[in-house]
């Protein structure tokens, strides 16, 4: 391809940076909070599963999806919408962070 190793290494690094970011926002800010709250529903048994397990050919049951399964599937939708978007936002800021520094660095000031 003709691409020099320097710019692989430092995309790379922003590739890096970028998805570090994103996965401290997203266990800190969304799945952390969410998880408590979760185990609360499970536990709490508020919409059971009014039929018997299914029975598969193997002689193992599959449990029936209840309603307390549906409330987390909900609760979760808005934060994996949250996930796919915030990859944009922490690749701005590594980009701007980067640029700023490459900048800074190519001004040569002192």
């Amino acid at each position: 391809i003709g691409l020099e190793a320097s710019f692989f290494w430092s995309n790379l690094v922003m590739w890096v940076a970028v998805i570090a970011l994103k996965l401290l926002f997203e266990y800190f800010a969304l799945a952390q909070p969410l998880a408590l709250t979760s185990r609360a529903l499970l536990h709490r048994n508020w919409l059971p599963c009014m039929t018997k397990p299914l029975q598969s050919s193997f002689g193992s049951s599959i449990p029936c999806i209840d309603g307390d399964f549906i409330l987390i599937a909900v609760r979760f939708f808005p934060s994996l919408l949250l996930c796919i978007v915030d990859t944009h936002f922490a690749y701005c800021l590594v980009l701007a962070a980067i640029g700023s520094i490459r900048g800074l660095l190519r001004l040569d000031l002192g």
